[in-house]
């Protein structure tokens, strides 16, 4: 896995991954460190994540959050490429009470 950090900032950290998995590659467990969106741009892979496996193909999003384990697989093709990005918990908090107040502006 090659990655390459694009942009960080005290609030956010943006991230292209290269992933050269391919079929019969073993798996492995592994956990989100912190809220991340990641924008599949091409390739694809599965993702087995709180009891729920997605087959991610490019244009897809990944959502996750802090703690969360997760395992990747890559059963029918060779690799993919993501961007992502790395969200600080208070950019969250912002963005979701930002969020609640329009909507009950709204309402």
């Amino acid at each position: 896995m090659n990655r390459t950090t694009l942009l960080q900032r005290d609030r956010i950290t943006v991230n292209e991954f290269r992933c050269t998995a391919e079929p019969g590659d073993k798996p492995f467990v592994e956990q989100f460190a912190c809220h991340s969106v990641s924008y599949v741009r091409s390739g694809s892979f599965g993702c087995h994540c709180r009891g729920r496996f997605h087959e991610l193909v490019a244009g897809a999003i990944l959502v996750g959050h802090p703690g969360d384990e997760y395992t990747c697989t890559h059963d029918h093709v060779v690799g993919d490429e993501c961007l992502s990005f790395f969200l600080d918990p208070e950019l969250v908090e912002d963005v979701i009470m930002g969020c609640v107040m329009q909507a009950g502006a709204q309402a």
